[in-house]
């Protein structure tokens, strides 16, 4: 009888610390996924709302294959989003850490003194020389303020005239007409 206490004893033992094994990975991984969610939250606030699984791993100790599958996990949940960087590699965008908006407005307001400051005519190998833009985003840029009426190409595919008046945010006058060129159009 005592041998069969004995054994019922260690099965309850064994039992017990399997259960505690068990807690103590689960705790185990729930502390390593809070640490890699911590710097995914780092990574994205240091780089203003877009971040690559790379970035994070610049941040901790994580393998890439965690890192990626907690940014898979974030994004099924509905705290960032993704895209492909032009060189095919996937971007998490975290929109209330994304400075883009900022960014573009303060770039925007980068090329109307561009253009006050040359009369209106601004060449886009200007501003990209001038801001952080390259020529393709400098181009993309001054496409849509010419779609919103801010300016206008001219005959150089490089150059645009931008108008007079001051213009809103909507890209409209304040008086909602369109503003007459800071240059003055070419007669013939």
């Amino acid at each position: 009888m005592l041998y069969f206490l004995f054994a019922v004893l260690l099965v309850i033992c064994g039992w017990l610390a399997s259960v505690v094994v068990s807690q103590r990975q689960r705790l185990d991984a729930a502390e390593e996924s809070a640490q890699v969610e911590r710097a995914i939250v780092r990574a994205a606030v240091q780089r203003g709302g877009r971040i690559t699984a790379l970035d994070v791993r610049q941040a901790g100790d994580a393998g890439i294959a965690e890192i990626e599958k907690q940014l898979r996990r974030l994004q099924a949940s509905g705290y960032c989003e993704s895209d492909l960087t032009p060189d095919g590699q996937t971007i998490y965008i975290f929109p209330a850490f994304d400075d883009a908006p900022i960014r573009a407005r303060r770039l925007e307001k980068q090329v109307l003194q561009l253009a006050k400051t040359t009369g209106g005519l601004v060449r886009l190998s200007t501003i990209a020389t001038e801001t952080e833009l390259t020529y393709v985003d400098a181009r993309q840029m001054v496409h849509h303020m010419h779609e919103a009426g801010i300016c206008e190409p001219t005959d150089d595919p490089d150059a645009f005239r931008f108008f007079r008046t001051r213009i809103t945010d909507g890209g409209e006058t304040e008086s909602g007409t369109r503003a007459a060129p800071l240059v003055p159009e070419r007669n013939g």
